[in-house]
């Protein structure tokens, strides 16, 4: 248990291994609800800016989406290839994160009693239903505040030391290798938070370091429904997180350049049979400023990523080999599993299922592929899509060298 949320920023998490040929493992982003009346009920946050609501499928969609999940690990169950973990892309609890001030906790141990992880995750998604798979995690800017910088991220990195839990975020961002029984797999976590600092004028409701936001009467920040500690600032996150609204900017900017030189070093020097990324900004996206900018297709070229799993905005969609939103990743496949159903979705539901609004991704891994199998809320297998190992820059090398 760390004392300090930002201790093991850039940690590698100790290898999982499993011994399987093939493996299956879902992805999910977007997904934690409202709890309504102190979590009497778990509703989706509304986001679809006037349009309205579709009932019944938008004011269940996190439930819908987990009884989906329920039934595909039963059926994977069943056939002896259950699902081995979660890999989730944040915006884990809508709309402002753990409802806590950062730093407000008298013990990391303060988290593990928070009632947003017993309502809106333990017992949306059961162990006796879905298996003791562990949810391997990013935070989201939602859960940072969305509108603020001040909610309690930190019990999201402090529940990971919860004694027999399934939630794994050791850090803002890490690293954790999975050994299969005849390959491996590095994956990369990384918060790309600093997107939602970068442009504030294009939209000022999306800024997790606008003083509106970060005052003390906004709704969902508010010094009196999340107080900071006794003698603290309510915009101060004192041990972690911005000291004020004025420090924010260059505090998301210090976090993604750290993690920015980190990573690349890393993901260079991998030697597994396949490199994945979890974010929750699509890569569409270009996190960073001047030079610490990410060219995602620059890096996917240069390091051989294979597959960038993403969320944020709120829909389930897969591009391989094709532009998408301005990104060009080639042989680089990208995801976004931001259907969980914790805040309504951009496109339109339908009650039979057959849309990509709400839903989870069932994806299996072999040394020779990865397939991804889109599934709706209503349990409509939507797409099918086989990815192949990108070639690796050493490996192009190897092959020259054997032609001549």
């Amino acid at each position: 248990m760390p004392d300090n949320a930002m201790k093991y920023n850039g940690i590698s998490w100790p290898t999982v291994c499993f011994d399987d040929s093939e493996a299956h493992f879902f992805t999910i982003g977007d997904w934690g609800g409202m709890c309504e009346g102190h979590c009497g009920a778990v509703v989706p946050m509304p986001n679809r800016h006037g349009a309205p609501l579709q009932d019944p499928v938008d004011y269940s969609a996190q439930n819908r989406v987990a009884s989906q999940m329920k039934v595909k690990a039963q059926e994977l169950q069943q056939k002896g290839t259950p699902p081995r973990f979660v890999l989730n892309v944040g915006d884990n609890f809508y709309p402002g994160g753990i409802n806590a001030h950062c730093d407000s906790v008298n013990t990391p141990e303060d988290s593990f009693l928070a009632f947003q992880f017993k309502k809106v995750f333990e017992e949306m998604y059961p162990v006796q239903d879905l298996g003791n798979m562990e949810w391997w995690s990013v935070l989201g800017n939602h859960d940072y505040g969305g509108v603020c910088y001040i909610k309690g991220w930190d019990q999201q990195i402090f529940y990971t030391f919860k004694d027999g839990g399934r939630w794994i975020m050791p850090a803002q961002y890490w690293h954790r290798r999975v050994q299969f029984k005849t390959f491996d797999a590095d994956i990369w976590f990384l918060d790309t938070n600093v997107l939602d600092t970068q442009n504030p004028a294009d939209n000022p409701d999306h800024n997790l370091c606008a003083n509106r936001g970060n005052s003390d009467k906004f709704q969902y920040c508010e010094k009196g429904r999340f107080p900071p500690k006794e003698g603290t600032d309510a915009s101060s996150c004192t041990a972690t997180g911005p000291s004020n609204p004025s420090d924010c900017v260059g505090w998301f900017d210090k976090l993604w350049g750290d993690q920015r030189k980190w990573f690349t070093d890393a993901v260079k020097k991998s030697d597994a049979s396949w490199q994945i990324v979890v974010l929750h900004h699509p890569p569409s996206y270009t996190p960073g400023r001047g030079a610490d900018a990410m060219s995602w297709q620059a890096i996917s070229r240069e390091a051989g990523i294979d597959l960038i799993i993403s969320g944020h905005k709120h829909e389930q969609k897969v591009f391989y080999k094709s532009e998408h939103g301005g990104a060009d990743l080639e042989d680089t496949a990208w995801v976004i599993t931001g259907g969980g159903g914790g805040v309504t979705a951009e496109p339109m539901p339908n009650t039979d299922g057959n849309d990509d609004a709400y839903g989870f991704m069932d994806m299996v891994i072999s040394l020779e592929k990865i397939e991804i199998t889109a599934i709706s809320h209503g349990g409509k297998v939507r797409s099918t899509t086989t990815v192949y190992p990108r070639m690796k820059p050493g490996m192009q090398n190897d092959e020259i060298e054997m032609v001549v």
